[in-house]
């Protein structure tokens, strides 16, 4: 099971493409993707940690669009660019995940951004102070404050490959219309090169939904 938190699916526009928070299952291979790599004993340390690590993604409803081409030979090229609400949407939702996770008394929080270093509660520690401070409290020390202003710079704009990225249940890749020289099927999703052989899944969505489609 996921947890998810709706609080910012408006999006920065109020025109519901914004982002979605989720905390799914953390499996050992998801446990290596999403660690951050600066050594070998950084990243052993890291791992060796996982029973108390916890996972938290920002699941974007993307106002952007890219292209899947024919590439030389029979390579396929995926050409996509973020958008920049989308950049927007996503700073705002992962800085609303890190208030969330401080708020919980998380010990160290950190993104997947390549010069993010993470923030360690310090002094005042998030874990041992949590009869002191109320969550409201721990979100609001200046060195919290001053992470989110870092977190925000780091991602506006988002530089590429500077920050782990991950596509899942993509949409809308195989379009729908009324002749087979803009769309790849009709608009009962019949392909226009076979009879009798239909596209019934997420293909045919318009727009990606902004969660998971099952």
């Amino acid at each position: 099971m996921t947890s998810c938190n709706n609080e910012f699916v408006s999006g920065p526009n109020g025109d519901g493409y914004g982002a979605r928070i989720e905390c799914p299952p953390l499996h050992p291979g998801v446990s290596a993707a999403a660690s951050q790599w600066h050594d070998s004993v950084q990243f052993k340390e890291t791992l060796l940690s996982a029973r108390n690590l916890a996972l938290a993604i920002t699941l974007q409803r993307d106002i952007g669009e890219g292209q899947v081409k024919q590439g030389p030979g029979d390579t396929v090229t995926v050409d996509y660019e973020l958008h920049p609400s989308d950049m927007q949407s996503i700073a705002a939702a992962l800085k609303g995940l890190i208030k969330v996770l401080i708020a919980s008394g998380a010990e160290r929080v950190s993104t997947m951004h390549n010069d993010d270093n993470g923030y360690v509660c310090r002094n005042i520690s998030c874990a041992s102070s949590s009869n002191k401070l109320n969550p409201h409290e721990r979100i609001a020390q200046q060195e919290v404050q001053n992470y989110l202003q870092l977190v925000e710079k780091q991602h506006l704009p988002m530089r590429k490959h500077k920050g782990l990225i991950i596509s899942a249940h993509q949409m809308g890749t195989c379009r729908f219309g009324t002749t087979s020289a803009q769309s790849a099927c009709d608009e009962n999703g019949e392909l226009w090169e076979c009879d009798n052989l239909f596209v019934a899944d997420t293909s045919l969505f318009p727009t990606a939904s902004g969660s998971n489609p099952m």
